[in-house]
């Protein structure tokens, strides 16, 4: 009969999925390794009672935040925390959600604060990153899900949300199905607790997930460094028309806002509060704005306004156009611990 054939695959598709999870949750280490993360979330898992507080986003929080400067700070205003920055290179929206959560779930780990650069959850797939394994990794079913209800409530011709939605499924399915890791396994063996990616321990262990850009050979990263000195009147130009972008209109009604209730409400279940934080960086963040000016965001920091911020902003504070040198993220970090306190201090 018809119905039993098709019962039977089913049940064969459900047993397959079931058999794929299992074995990525047993035998990889799903964050790849060129990612950075992997060696913060190992140290992490080892170290859970050491930490209280947590910076999470792209490269801007990676190369601001400095653990020990913001900790030392806050214990001189009687606000003592011990934090660690979770903070990777290209690290957006649905990426850093797959990752709170991630760490939401590890054990021992007790949280009172979760610092979150916000970030348009953006469904339109870089093509270049399409075969990625970091764009591969954040495709759990929750985030694929949240990914097809960006496209739904996105504008746009139905032929293009068709499109991305295709893009985001098929990705989901060769997760699902752990396709593509057979190498992976075999070259790195099981086990979930594998370290990787350039961070050493002294990144880890002292500076706490924090490293500057100074401390990282790479000639793409100095090519950058020297295009920046090269070029004084570009950066210039780039952060005079920092308050336009800021100011940029924003439709909230092609948000989905259901994304960022259910982020704020996963924190908060953690019995830890999430506080939003734009660092200095050099891209328009109205985005963000929008949401705190109707009230939708949680506490949000910001920190990326060089009119209020000018030191900040200054060449020599800077490493490139987007990143804070590590004078600047020194600085920055006693100015970041310097309003955190006042807000608590302000709402306890």
């Amino acid at each position: 009969m018809w119905w039993q054939a098709t019962t039977g695959v089913l049940w064969a598709l459900l047993a397959f999925a079931a058999v794929s999870t299992g074995a990525r949750a047993w035998l990889v280490r799903p964050w790849p390794d060129d990612s950075e993360v992997t060696a913060k979330l190992d140290w992490l898992a080892r170290n859970a009672s050491t930490v209280d507080a947590l910076y999470l986003g792209s490269s801007r929080v990676f190369r601001s935040f400095v653990p020990a400067v913001v900790d030392a700070a806050m214990a001189a205003r009687g606000e003592p925390i011990s934090s660690f920055n979770l903070g990777g290179p290209g690290m957006e929206a649905f990426e850093t959600d797959h990752l709170l959560r991630e760490v939401l779930a590890l054990d021992g780990l007790e949280l009172d604060y979760v610092f979150i650069e916000p970030a348009p959850a953006n469904p339109a797939l870089d093509a270049r990153n399409l075969d990625s394994e970091r764009t591969l990794n954040w495709h759990s079913t929750h985030q694929t899900l949240r990914a097809l209800r960006s496209i739904a409530s996105a504008p746009g011709p139905r032929r293009e949300k068709w499109r991305h939605a295709l893009r985001h499924v098929t990705l989901w399915a060769r997760r699902t199905a752990n396709l593509g890791c057979g190498a992976r396994w075999l070259t790195a063996g099981p086990g979930p607790g594998r370290a990787g990616g350039p961070l050493g321990q002294l990144a880890l262990s002292r500076d706490r997930g924090y490293q500057a850009l100074e401390d990282v050979v790479d000639p793409l990263v100095s090519a950058r460094r020297r295009r920046f000195r090269a070029e004084p009147e570009a950066y210039r130009q780039r952060i005079a028309g920092l308050p336009a972008a800021h100011a940029v209109p924003v439709a909230l009604a092609d948000v989905d806002l259901r994304a960022l209730r259910d982020q704020v409400d996963a924190v908060r279940a953690a019995g830890a509060e999430p506080i939003y934080v734009l660092p200095p960086g050099a891209i328009g963040t109205p985005y963000a704005r929008a949401l705190d000016r109707t009230g939708r965001l949680p506490p949000l920091l910001i920190f990326d306004d060089p009119t209020s911020e000018p030191r900040l902003y200054r060449p020599d504070r800077r490493f490139d156009t987007h990143h804070l040198s590590r004078q600047g993220a020194v600085e920055f970090s006693q100015r970041f611990a310097e309003v955190l306190a006042a807000r608590l201090a302000a709402d306890p």
